[in-house]
């Protein structure tokens, strides 16, 4: 059990279901680390998105592979954290909302929209911008940019992460971060290949 994400290239080529300006269906097409095991939810509790080697008073308790551990478990190294960060290649939107308007008023990109995301724990929550705001002077992640037709995806800044089972809230919910940007897409993309 020692794999990691550590560089790469992936693509798929895809024509996209549904129709463009319907919603209801959520294309995707992502990877996450393989501590976790996306269909069985008890897998990625304090699991996903962890990507932290350090043993912090957070890791302690929030991390279930964290670097405090002086253990060795499954022929993993002691005192050394792993978790199951998510990278989102795609996750579709279609709709009928165009930019500028209700829930996209303050960005460029409408339904329909793709969404590309690292999703990694621990969060950044102290310079965390409110939903549907643009970050601020020394908010978020300085120096990030998009591509043609993109931008960053003010809606979603990551998750707040709390499980049933979890004793003490306070020392075990943590934030992770999702770093995330929404292309524009059009009709094209629902009738016919395109790679990403």
């Amino acid at each position: 059990n020692k794999f990691c994400f550590t560089g790469g290239i992936i693509e798929a080529e895809v024509t996209l279901p549904g129709k463009h300006n319907v919603g209801g269906l959520w294309p995707a097409f992502w990877l996450l680390g393989n501590l976790a095991r996306h269909t069985y939810v008890g897998s990625s509790s304090h699991i996903w998105p962890w990507s932290s080697t350090k043993c912090t008073k957070k890791s302690l308790y929030a991390q279930h592979v964290s670097g405090c551990s002086n253990v060795g478990h499954y022929d993993m190294a002691k005192r050394m954290g792993r978790g199951a960060p998510e990278i989102d290649i795609f996750e579709v939107q279609p709709g009928p909302i165009p930019k500028n308007k209700g829930p996209f008023l303050k960005t460029w990109v409408g339904q329909p929209f793709m969404s590309t995301s690292f999703q990694v724990a621990p969060g950044r929550s102290a310079q965390r911008p409110g939903g549907g705001d643009w970050p601020g002077p020394g908010q978020w992640y300085e120096g990030l940019t998009g591509g043609n037709n993109s931008a960053l995806n003010i809606l979603f800044y990551g998750t707040y992460n709390h499980f049933a089972d979890d004793v003490d809230p306070e020392k075990e919910d943590y934030w992770s971060d999702a770093i995330s940007y929404n292309h524009q897409l059009d009709d094209t993309h629902f009738n016919t290949t395109h790679k990403y």
